[in-house]
Order: structure tokens, then C-alpha cells, then sequence
């Protein structure tokens, strides 16, 4: 070797680690302030469930170097982040000691990210993409033992929930409804939501909440995390989830569709569907108003954050909510008089907070109204107000919709709507109810992982949709009789099949893919 060759080298390695040692100084660990732990008894009971102190940093991360974060005394961390071109997005990659997630172009809403919650009292965040860098809106660090916070056996450690609660699995009241129900997470806040159906039944994927969860989504646009499968089935409520909250689905918020303080009322939509594991539901409602206050009404809930409870409930009346009222973007506000529902008795359960914005069902299982707060406690089963789907029916808020235009948006003056259990009924349908083929008269479906195959006869035409009307592909057969459809781009997604065959016969067919 040269010297020349050997003074080639020298520079190389000097190279190497003087860029090595640049990135070493670049990778900071950031200290946060202590977080001072409390218990479930110091919390609000009746609002949103705050579990987590803000940190509000607008920080930037830059592309490919790690950042780390620590609070002595965090039970978790986790955090929002802006600025993000999901287009330029490779990956973002959040870990812990005992876990880590890793986010694509997918997990992104309107730019922004909120991750999911960690254990423990650090967490290092690095970006990969096209980017120089995003930004760090918010750290988070919790002072409260989330139920779904995974320890290094990958077993869930704390229970949240009051005793007198019950697992909605133990009520066969609640085997459909129970699929419609998510924890909602907003910053540092839970609340509940629920799948609701729509006239048109396209099973566009609206969720059902209150106001008040939803402040900081409005007010400091926060994104929104949704998270389905949150339950156990078991009847004793100190049983945890062996699974760990990396198994359930989380989707992004989409767009606030219907928003009104006064009423408490809000109606939103994901970024997609609920996957085929989650079995999801559209529960239906009516907005008749007639009731009987002596039936037994359901709430399903998620309080403390934890798995789904089911509350049972007699003697329902419209009563007026005294509160101070629900928090608004310009402060808080009175509710309107007499447009609650007030639960004067719990048979079973109660509330508690993150319990808010979660559904009243009547006896036929259709919805009536959502959580806006109260007093009920396991010693005190009794004054809790869930604001009415009827009363609140048309009411408007600047530029938001009312739900009568979202929820009957062709005007078909529907009072009482039906559920939808879609994959479930597909199913039913189906010799023996396990097969992944729908027979629908003269067109046989079959689902196969990344397609799907139709036969019929004499097929023309073949178009494929998304739940929003969006056409996703067309396929002409030229009168074949069998008809192949590339799904691997969108699998676990709920698609409309349009069949366009025989004597211009025409056949749709709405199917989860898989």
C-alpha cells in the first residue's frame, strides 16, 4: 500500500469519526420536570380523564437523529407531533425499555402525530424521511397508573376502575353493542366514543362522543387517537388483559364533523374503517324521544381509561343539568336548559371519568344520547347526564354540520335507525357461517388474503369503492364469468363492490377485506 493510499485512509477514518462524534452530540436526552404520581381519587370524576401532565416544547426533531426524554416519577410518556409531510415520511420510531412503535404515512392526520403511550419515565423519538426535521409539540408524562401500560412481562399491571364496575363481556345485553365502543385519547385526556350508523347505511365510519373530550382538538387542534378492542371476557373485573396495547387498533381522527358546547354534542370521522379483528358494529338510534323511565337503559364505557364496563340504568327523564357547563374554545359555557337525560339510578355500575361522551342505549339497543357528567359513584349510584340525541337533533355550530345532516343526510325524515353488524351478517348468510364466500342470489364472492374472486354470469363491468364514494379501481371482465380483484392495497378495509352483469343485472356487494 502507497502512502498516498494509506493517507487516503487515515482521512476516511478521520472522517468517519468526526461525523460519528457530530451525531453523538447532536442525540440529546432532554429532562423534563419530576411528575408528582397520584391516585385515581385525586382525579375529576366526571370529566375527561387527565392522567398525564403537558409539556409544551415546540421542539425540533431532526431527521435521523434520536432525541430522549425523562421525568423522574413518570408512570408513562408519550407525544404530539406536527409539521409532518406524510409523502416525505419513511418512519417514526418511539421507544421505551419495555416496548416501541413504529409510525408510517398512515398514522398521520392533517400532519400530525400522537403517539401511543409508553411505561415508564423515558422515551426516545427518532425521525426518518425526506424532511431536515418535524416538531415536537407536546411531551407527555403520566402521574397516574393507565390500566393499559404494559410491564416488561407484557402483561397489563394496573386496574382503574372502581369496584362496583362490571365488564360489559358479563351483560349478553351488550354482545353487539359492546363492538361499537372505543377509548378516545386527545392529549393528555380519555373519554369514550361509539360507531354510529347512518341512514344511508354506507358504513362510513362516524363516531359518536360529547364536547367536552374534544376541546383540545378544537381548540389547540391535538389529534386524535381512537382505540377499539379494549375489553376482556371475563366476568371478574381483577382478571387483566394478557394482551398488551400494542394488540388493539388504533385509528387517527379524521374530521370533526358536528360540534356544539351548548348541547355538549359531537360526531367525528376516522381516517378509516374499523379492521374485521375488531368485529365493529354501527349502533343505531332514535331520536323519537319516547321513552318508558322505568326500562332499563345501557351505557358501555371505558372508565378510568379501562376495559369496557356496562353500566345498567332506571328511572330516565329529561332533567336539566346544573353544571358549570362544558368547556369551549372561548371559555366555559352553560349547558342549554333541559336537554339531558338524567340516569336517577344505577341497577349496576356506574360512571367515572373517561366514562364521558360514551353512548345511552334504550331497550331496543338504539342510542339516545352521550355522557356530559353527573355525581354517580359507586356509593352514590344515582344523577348522571347523558345529553339527547333527540333534543340536540338539529342543532348548529358555525360551520359544523347538525347530526340530522350527517346522520340523515338525503332529508329521509328516519326516526328510529337499525344497527349494522356487517361482517356478522355476511357471515350468517354463508354456509355455516365461517366460509369467506357471499353468496348474493346470481353473484358468489370469495375473499382470498389481497383479492377477491367473483362468478356470475356473463360479467361486464366490475367497480370497487371506498366507504366515502371513492372509486378505488375498475375492472372490465368482457363477459367472462370470473372476475379477480387486486385488494392487497387496502386489506382490512370495508369496500363496496358494484357487479355490473348478465342483462345489465347489477349487484353491490359491501365486504370487509382481508
Amino acid at each position: 500500500m502507497t502512502n498516498s493510499e494509506k493517507m487516503t485512509i487515515i482521512r476516511l477514518l478521520n472522517t468517519l469519526f468526526l461525523t460519528l462524534t457530530s451525531l453523538c452530540a447532536l442525540a440529546q436526552t432532554v429532562v423534563l420536570p419530576a411528575t408528582i404520581r397520584q391516585s385515581v381519587d385525586q382525579t375529576d370524576h366526571h370529566g375527561s380523564l387527565v392522567f398525564a401532565d403537558e409539556h409544551r416544547l415546540h421542539r425540533k426533531l431532526f431527521n435521523s437523529v434520536p432525541l430522549e426524554f425523562t421525568s423522574d416519577g413518570a408512570l408513562s410518556m408519550h407525544a404530539w407531533m406536527s409539521g409532518i409531510d406524510a409523502s416525505l415520511l419513511d418512519s417514526i420510531i418511539v421507544q421505551c425499555s419495555y416496548a416501541h412503535y413504529t409510525y408510517t404515512s398512515e398514522d398521520v392526520s392533517k400532519a400530525s402525530l400522537l403517539t401511543d403511550v409508553l411505561s415508564g419515565n423515558s422515551m426516545e423519538l427518532i425521525y426518518f424521511g425526506n424532511q431536515e426535521y418535524i416538531i415536537i409539540e407536546e411531551v407527555y408524562t403520566g402521574f397516574l397508573p393507565l390500566p393499559w401500560l404494559s410491564v416488561p412481562e407484557n402483561k397489563v399491571a394496573y386496574i382503574q376502575a372502581a369496584s362496583c364496575e362490571i365488564n360489559a363481556s358479563c351483560n349478553a345485553k351488550t354482545d353487539t353493542i359492546k363492538h361499537s365502543v372505543c377509548r378516545m385519547l386527545t392529549g393528555n385526556e380519555v373519554g369514550t366514543g361509539t360507531l354510529i350508523n347512518n341512514a344511508n347505511e354506507d358504513m362510513a365510519p362516524y363516531v359518536l362522543t360529547s364536547a367536552h373530550p374534544l376541546i383540545k382538538y378544537v381548540r389547540d387542534k391535538k389529534p386524535v387517537n381512537v382505540i377499539f378492542g379494549w375489553e376482556i371476557n371475563d366476568c371478574d373485573s381483577h382478571v387483566r388483559p394478557t394482551e398488551s396495547a400494542e394488540n388493539m387498533e388504533t385509528i387517527r381522527l379524521d374530521s370533526l364533523l358536528c360540534y356544539y358546547p351548548k348541547y355538549d354534542l359531537a360526531l367525528f370521522s376516522l381516517k378509516k374503517v374499523p379492521s374485521e379483528a375488531r368485529n365493529p358494529y354501527w349502533s343505531g338510534w332514535d331520536i323519537t324521544g319516547d321513552i318508558n323511565p322505568y326500562d332499563e337503559f345501557i351505557c358501555v364505557h371505558h372508565p378510568g381509561g379501562d376495559v369496557k364496563k356496562v353500566s345498567v340504568a332506571t328511572n330516565v327523564n329529561i332533567g336539566d343539568y346544573n353544571a358549570t357547563g362544558c368547556r369551549a374554545p372561548d371559555g366555559d359555557i352553560p349547558f342549554a336548559r333541559n336537554i339531558h337525560y338524567k340516569v336517577s339510578k344505577w341497577l349496576s355500575g356506574t360512571t367515572e371519568a373517561g366514562s364521558s361522551g360514551s353512548a345511552l342505549w334504550n331497550p331496543d339497543r338504539k342510542i339516545i344520547g352521550a355522557l356530559s357528567g353527573g355525581y354517580g359513584s359507586c356509593s352514590y349510584l344515582g344523577d348522571d347526564y347523558f345529553w339527547s340525541l333527540a333534543l340536540a337533533w338539529d342543532a348548529k355550530y358555525l360551520n359544523y354540520a347538525s347530526l340530522h345532516e350527517i346522520l340523515d343526510p338525503d332529508n329521509k325524515g328516519i326516526k328510529v335507525m337499525t344497527g349494522r353488524d356487517l361482517y356478522n351478517k355476511e357471515s350468517d348468510r354463508l354456509n355455516g357461517g365461517g366460509s369467506n364466500t357471499i353468496d348474493n342470489d346470481d353473484v358468489s364472492l370469495s375473499r382470498l388474503p389481497g383479492s377477491i374472486r367473483i362468478e356470475a354470469d356473463s360479467i361486464k363491468k366490475v367497480d370497487v369503492y371506498a366507504v366515502d364514494g371513492r372509486l378505488l379501481q375498475s375492472l372490465k371482465a368482457d363477459c367472462s364469468s370470473v372476475a379477480v380483484i387486486d385488494t392487497s392495497l387496502y386489506k382490512n378495509q370495508l369496500i363496496i363492490v358494484s357487479v355490473l352483469y348478465s342483462a345489465d343485472k347489477k349487484k353491490i356487494i359491501k365486504v370487509f377485506t382481508i
